[in-house]
């Protein structure tokens, strides 16, 4: 299950694999266009959900333990596993 990363992280700095939490300075690293399979919604915090008819840029989890092997990327502040999206297109060079 996709996990809200705006929960607690805040106390961590965390938002993407760069560890900034809504940070303008933020670049972005190895970015991916992604689908999520599914709609997936904050109920926590106010954030836009994700669509599962839309398309979506996403930045691997690269600060997160075992991100290749579980394909973990950030996508509007939601963690997703490799089953909970479909990858549109890669942009990643560590590939």
């Amino acid at each position: 299950m996709a996990r809200c990363s705006a929960r607690d992280d805040r106390k961590y700095n965390l938002c993407c694999s760069h560890g900034f939490y809504n940070n303008r300075n933020c670049k972005g690293g190895n970015l991916v266009k992604i689908q999520p399979k599914e709609n997936y919604r904050c109920v926590v915090y106010s954030k836009p959900p994700l669509d599962k008819t839309k398309t979506y840029v996403a930045d691997i989890a690269t600060n997160q333990p075992n991100y290749k092997e579980q394909g973990l990327i950030f996508c509007n502040g939601f963690l997703l596993n490799k089953n909970e999206y479909i990858l549109k297109e890669s942009k990643d060079a560590t590939s």
